[in-house]
C-alpha cells in the first residue's frame, strides 16, 4: 500500500505542467555549482582594468563588470552561495520549527502558551527590519547569513506544525495510540510526524525562494555577503551603478538568475503540494 501511494505520488509530481522542468533546472543549477571551479573559465575575483565592463563577447560569453571580472564566472560562484543561503537557511529553520511546534502542540498548557507569545512577537515585527537588525550585529560571511535569514523564519514552520498537530492528535488512531500506552516519542515520530511532512515540504520549498531574494537583499544593502566574494546579490550592486551607462548585461544576468531560480523553486513547491494533494490537480484540470 506504501509502495503503491509513493508510486502514485511521484507519477503525480512527473505530471505537473511545470514540476518536472523546474526540478530539472535546480539540478542544473546545484551541478554547475558544484561543478564551478572546473567550468569558470576565469578567476572570480580577478580583476582585468584593461576588459572593465566589456559586453558578452568570445573571450567573456556574457561580458565583464565594472571591474573586469568575468561574469559568466561570478555566475557559477555565486550560485554556491545563494544555492547554499537559500537550502542551508531552510534547512536549520524547519528543523528549528518542527522542534519547537511539536513541543508546542505535544505538551500545551504554559509551555505553549510562552512559545506561541513568544512566536507571535517575532512574527508582529517585519521580516526585512529584522534580518537587517541581527545582521548589523554580527560579522559579514555566508555563514552569519544563513543563521540570520533561518531565524528570521523558523517561526511561521513552528506555527504551522503547532496547527497541523493539535488537528492529528484528534485523529482516532492518535488516540488509539495513546489508550495502549504508546511512549509520546513513538507518537510523535510515528503516529504524527510523518503527517504533518506535507505541508511542512511546501512551506521550505516557498521558504527557499524568500532565502535567496533575502540573501540577494542584504548583499544588495551591502550588509550580506563581503563585497569582494562573488554573490548574485553583490553582482547587482555593481550593475545598478553601471545601468545609467548603458552595461545592461551587468546586472541583466544575475537577476535572470534569480528570477529563474525562485521561480523554479515556487513551481517544485506547488508540483509537490498538488502530488501530495490529488484533488487539488483534478481542481485545476476540470
Amino acid at each position: 500500500m506504501a509502495d503503491a501511494i509513493r508510486t502514485g505520488f511521484w507519477l503525480r509530481l512527473w505530471r505537473h505542467k511545470f514540476g518536472h522542468w523546474s526540478m530539472a533546472i535546480l539540478v542544473l543549477l546545484v551541478l554547475l555549482a558544484i561543478a564551478a571551479p572546473v567550468i569558470a573559465p576565469h578567476n572570480p575575483v580577478d580583476t582585468d582594468l584593461s576588459a572593465v565592463s566589456q559586453p558578452p563577447s568570445i573571450l567573456h560569453m556574457l561580458g565583464t563588470d565594472e571591474l573586469g571580472r568575468d561574469i559568466f564566472s561570478r555566475l557559477l560562484y555565486g550560485a554556491r552561495v545563494s544555492l547554499t543561503v537559500g537550502f542551508g537557511a531552510v534547512l536549520l529553520s524547519t528543523v528549528v520549527g518542527v522542534l519547537l511546534g511539536f513541543i508546542s502542540g505535544y505538551f500545551g498548557g504554559i509551555i505553549d502558551n510562552v512559545l506561541m507569545r513568544f512566536v507571535d512577537g517575532l512574527l508582529s515585527l517585519p521580516t526585512i527590519v529584522l534580518v537587517l537588525a541581527l545582521q548589523a550585529l554580527g560579522d559579514q560571511n555566508i555563514w552569519n547569513v544563513v543563521l540570520v535569514i533561518a531565524f528570521a523564519n523558523w517561526m511561521q514552520t513552528a506555527r504551522l506544525v503547532r496547527t497541523e498537530f493539535l488537528s492529528i492528535k484528534q485523529k482516532p488512531f492518535v488516540k488509539a495510540a495513546v489508550t495502549t500506552g504508546t511512549k509520546d516519542s513513538n507518537i510523535m515520530l510515528r503516529y504524527i510526524l510523518p503527517n504533518c511532512m506535507p505541508s511542512v515540504i511546501v512551506l521550505a520549498t516557498i521558504n527557499v525562494g524568500h532565502a535567496i531574494i533575502t540573501e540577494a537583499a542584504l548583499s544588495f544593502l551591502g550588509l550580506g555577503i563581503p563585497p569582494h566574494l562573488p554573490s548574485w546579490g553583490n553582482m547587482l550592486i555593481g550593475g545598478q551603478r553601471s545601468i545609467l551607462l548603458g552595461n545592461w548585461w551587468i546586472t541583466l544576468f544575475p537577476g535572470l538568475m534569480i528570477i529563474s531560480t525562485v521561480l523554479a523553486v515556487n513551481f517544485v513547491g506547488d508540483a509537490v503540494r498538488d502530488a501530495l494533494d490529488p484533488l487539488s490537480m483534478y481542481k485545476k484540470s476540470s
